[in-house]
């Protein structure tokens, strides 16, 4: 991933070789796309690392987890980092395929009812998956169907 290799096929033109791709995979309940939560909820924001051929990644790689919507109080955005380096995500090495959580409780990381959050993966500095987080006022968690995004519920 480090040497540059012209030859290399990039099916997305992203810059970044096939053989070099890395995504994130959700693991449930955000794998259904946006999900729901409440002020006062928490949930386990869990991902594993596939490569582009769809194997596991089963190295400890070093990424972070970037959970950023509306800051309570409005106008301006609010980013909290989960990462290996300050104990806020945790890579679970013995389980197949290895996966790495972190908790998400808006008791400890406030939101704005109404608001919407996207959580981040990133390898590196790249962007290697995404998910949205919907919050509304005394809704139970859950997947649903919206229509900012096309998501919907099977």
């Amino acid at each position: 991933p480090g040497v540059a290799n012209g030859d290399q096929k990039d099916s997305d033109g992203d810059g970044v070789g096939d053989a070099c791709e890395i995504l994130a995979v959700f693991e449930p309940p955000l794998a259904q796309g946006d999900f729901v939560i409440h002020p006062g909820s928490k949930v386990q924001i869990k991902f594993y690392l596939t490569d582009s051929e769809g194997s596991s990644i089963t190295e400890q790689r070093n990424v972070r987890l970037e959970v950023s919507g509306l800051a309570v109080g409005g106008g301006s955005t609010e980013t909290y980092v989960f990462a290996l380096t300050n104990g806020t995500l945790r890579f679970q090495a013995l389980n197949d395929p290895p996966y790495y959580k972190a908790d998400f409780n808006t008791r400890r990381y406030p939101v704005v009812a109404g608001g919407r959050y996207t959580a981040i993966v990133y390898d590196e500095e790249v962007p290697i998956g995404s998910v949205g987080l919907v919050v509304e006022d005394k809704a139970t968690r859950s997947n649903h169907e919206t229509t900012t995004t096309g998501v919907r519920n099977p």
